[in-house]
């Protein structure tokens, strides 16, 4: 079972996956302890005994325990059947409930979300509402300008949300503003490129993207030469001759940026952007989508990121 804020994590849908499997597990799967593990988050503190203890009924004394746990590991709540959590039922069982009767009786929604109220409060946080939604947009318009990877985004935003003390949303919420994120920052660059460049430049990148092939040439364009014999200088010498067009527009949009690294970049802007969106579009902005390939636009340093609407 999954983290109880977010059924639909299982479900495939059209919206970006921004985390594995593995990693969507990892940040809203039910906790897996080992025995350390099992010792170091169920291990309770006097006010958090005492908090599960003034719950009623031994069942949902049980639930608030592991409830605990698992907030301390993972920042979330969850939804389970008492199977799933066996050995940490034995264990808190054994720990502080030993010699009375349980059965496993099915926790009722009003008193799971009586118990997320008070463990949130009892270490200070604040439970994931719409009212955050805005912070987090803008938290994410400005992560999306220093690297657009999607497992970045999310360590970024998860990163935010704990600093801030607030229960992160479920997956879903997530991807979709991932994906509007990206869609927003896809725009702004595509304006600020449309300035840059001229007809002329647009038409001779239109050209060079005409094969399906050219971002895996202009990646092996990037390589040094491996030594000075005449078939290596003569390969040189047919690069130079490719790549100067790109050169002048590269020169002009990323003056910052080495020669190399800057035409691969423009290129792979426009090509992207040229497959991620509509024919029926007929704003230059189809033609750019994210200008992160090159280490300087990573760090905030290329003018296309760092320039303004």
């Amino acid at each position: 079972m999954g983290l109880e804020a977010d059924p639909a994590i299982a479900m495939k849908n059209k919206l970006l996956t921004v985390l594995s499997d593995a990693e969507q597990f990892a940040l809203y799967g039910l906790p897996d302890f080992d025995d350390r593990q099992r010792l170091t988050y169920l291990s309770l503190s006097g006010p958090e005994l005492a908090l599960a203890s003034s719950r009623p009924g031994l069942h949902a004394q049980v639930w608030c325990t592991l409830q605990i746990g698992y907030f301390k590991a993972k920042h979330a709540f969850f939804r389970f059947p008492w199977d799933d959590a066996q050995e940490d039922c034995t264990f808190v069982l054994v720990r502080y409930f030993k010699d009375q009767l349980f059965h496993g009786q099915t926790i009722t929604k009003h008193e799971h979300y009586v118990q997320r109220t008070m463990i949130a409060e009892l270490f200070g946080y604040r439970l994931w509402s719409v009212d955050f939604l805005t912070q987090l947009a803008q938290q994410a318009a400005q992560i999306v300008r220093r690297d657009v990877t999607p497992g970045f985004i999310v360590a970024e935003l998860i990163a935010w949300l704990n600093e801030h003390k607030i229960v992160r949303p479920g997956y879903t919420t997530l991807q979709t503003l991932i994906s509007e994120a990206l869609s927003a920052e896809r725009g702004r660059l595509g304006g600020l490129l449309a300035d840059m460049l001229d007809d002329e430049a647009r038409k001779a990148l239109a050209q060079l993207l005409a094969r399906d092939d050219t971002l895996s040439e202009l990646a092996a364009l990037r390589q040094d030469a491996k030594n000075f014999r005449w078939r290596q200088m003569a390969n040189e010498r047919e690069k130079r001759a490719r790549l100067e067009p790109l050169y002048l527009i590269a020169r002009t949009c990323c003056p910052a940026s080495r020669s190399r690294s800057a035409i691969y970049t423009i290129t792979r802007v426009w090509r992207i952007s040229t497959l991620s969106t509509t024919c029926a579009d007929s704003r230059p902005s189809r033609h750019i989508c994210t200008c992160f390939a090159t280490p300087g636009s990573a760090t905030g340093n290329s003018p296309i990121i760092s320039s303004t609407p």
